[in-house]
């Protein structure tokens, strides 16, 4: 499956499931994290989501957070994604690596204390040359 087959997936699931309309702006990052991610949190802590599913939700919502980045600022930049083979993607420009499927399943099973919205916020000022 492809990145935007990835986050489009995100995008459904959100609509289906939350009945949250997710539209690749910043404002997504707040919904992510008070509306869904807690949810999926729990269900993942209390055994509801498997291992498997869980892999999934955050290749899904980890493409989505990849896609609010390359959107946002970073496609401007010259990032994009790159995936070798059997390896999940990430996004790249030069030697500077993003990797937000990581990142969302490390907010999933490690709780809100590892929010997206500071790992959104350092990206961009690494891309925009503010942060080395």
């Amino acid at each position: 499956m492809t990145t935007d087959e990835l986050s489009a997936k995100a995008v459904e699931m959100a609509h289906d499931v939350f009945s949250v309309e997710l539209q690749y702006q910043t404002e997504d990052l707040d919904v992510l994290e008070t509306r869904i991610f807690p949810v999926l949190e729990k269900m993942i802590a209390e055994g509801k989501i498997n291992g498997i599913a869980a892999e999934n939700l955050a290749a899904f919502f980890g493409a989505y957070l990849g896609e609010l980045i390359l959107r946002g600022f970073a496609a401007e930049l010259g990032y994009a994604w790159f995936a070798e083979e059997d390896c999940l993607p990430i996004i790249v420009c030069g030697t500077n690596k993003f990797n937000p499927l990581a990142k969302v399943r490390k907010r999933l099973t490690q709780g809100k204390s590892d929010d997206i919205r500071p790992f959104y916020q350092v990206c961009q000022a690494v891309a925009q040359g503010n942060l080395k």
